[in-house]
């Protein structure tokens, strides 16, 4: 995260709770962050992390994707968004 500048790209391919993006969105407001995370059901709601970047006053995320990284379908989505 220490490079984290401007308007880079930040890809979190083991999202969880989002600690990753959330640390870039605030290093880098203008970053563009996409997070991935297969541990969708139960585990991770990903409307809590939506909700914990509205509540620190964070832009939302380009993307977060339900799903294995290690899947090239899911990884040609994180790229696009």
């Amino acid at each position: 995260l220490a490079r984290v500048r401007g308007s880079c790209a930040v890809l979190d391919p083991y999202a969880g709770s989002c600690a990753t993006l959330l640390a870039a969105a605030r290093i880098a407001p203008a970053a563009r962050t996409v997070g991935v995370e297969r541990l969708h059901s139960g585990y991770v709601n990903l409307d809590d992390v939506r909700a914990d970047f509205d509540a620190r006053g964070l832009p939302q995320p380009a993307g977060l994707l339900k799903g294995d990284y290690r899947d090239p379908d899911i990884r040609a989505a994180a790229r696009e968004a």
